[in-house]
């Protein structure tokens, strides 16, 4: 099958976005564009383009979103959302011809600028083994505008770019399709538990999510609205104790009556304009349901 490239998708996405929606005959197709991207979406409101293929359960030892269409190729995958506001997602098998995601960018939508000069880094490694770098920043041509981000992978000598592409005023990149697309790379090993090690804690949702990786094994992980743990602490009832292990680039929290199972990241974030980085776990539940990619920050 032939695999629309991401500049190909960029035009879809600029024609999805005019008032009147993408209503292009075939023979107004961009040049070898599958005809499957041109069936009218399922939420005809939105005017977002749709793959014909549904995709459900596994892929590789991850879950992918439901509501996502695949068009698979020899070099890679383009994952396309079956209806709302969710981005456009490829990952290339091929060697990027640099391993800086801002050039990459550049070489993957030549003919869009930068629309500013606000952009996101993040550097880290996945629980899967694979080492990445990825540039977030909104994107111009004409007077459209998308959202873009790329990734490079590396891992021993494979290196794989992984892209995303969407409306800037209604999509996120850096969770639910695109977090599960970079987790669904095979698993590498290589990755070091000791990158877990310490307290980390997320106060961006309801209450307080935190957990404390001992060089032993061991978890401690509470919820609420306060929580101390160590010597001499005042708990809440939300507090747990088990112990942590990385099996098959998922990280497995075992406590006494339950297994918890999640996608597992350890990164750097720089935002625009910021000094240091922020140490950040990222957490998304390894299959269905919760899209929610919680950031929890190094404390």
């Amino acid at each position: 099958m032939v695999v629309p490239t991401a500049a190909q998708c960029a035009d879809l996405l600029l024609a999805a976005s005019r008032p009147d929606g993408l209503r292009l005959p075939d023979a107004e197709a961009p040049d070898g564009v599958p005809h499957p991207l041109l069936l009218p979406s399922a939420t005809p409101a939105t005017g977002i383009p749709v793959a014909g293929v549904a995709l459900g359960g596994e892929r590789g030892t991850t879950g992918l979103p439901d509501g996502y269409g695949v068009l698979a190729g020899e070099a890679g995958d383009v994952y396309w959302p079956l209806g709302g506001d969710g981005p456009v997602v490829g990952v290339e098998a091929s060697s990027p011809a640099a391993d800086d995601p801002d050039a990459v960018l550049a070489g993957l939508l030549p003919q869009w600028r930068p629309a500013s000069a606000w952009a996101t880094t993040t550097s880290g490694v996945t629980a899967g083994g694979w080492r990445f770098v990825t540039l977030q920043r909104d994107l111009a041509r004409g007077d459209g505008y998308l959202t873009a981000l790329a990734a490079v992978l590396a891992g021993g000598d494979a290196r794989r770019v992984l892209w995303a592409l969407g409306n800037p005023a209604r999509t996120v990149l850096d969770g639910g399709a695109v977090v599960r697309v970079l987790h669904a790379q095979p698993v590498l090993g290589g990755f070091d538990p000791a990158a877990l090690v310490g307290t980390w804690r997320c106060t961006t949702g309801v209450g307080v999510l935190q957990h404390r990786f001992g060089t032993d094994g061991t978890v401690e992980s509470g919820t609420g609205a306060v929580v101390t743990l160590g010597p001499g602490e005042w708990t809440s009832a939300g507090v747990r104790r088990g112990t942590y292990r990385v099996a098959d680039g998922v990280l497995v929290l075992a406590y006494a009556d339950a297994e918890v199972r999640s996608l597992a990241r350890v990164y750097d974030e720089r935002g625009y304009g910021a000094q240091t980085p922020v140490r950040t776990l990222g957490l998304m539940p390894e299959t269905g349901g919760d899209e929610v990619d919680h950031a929890l920050v190094q404390e």
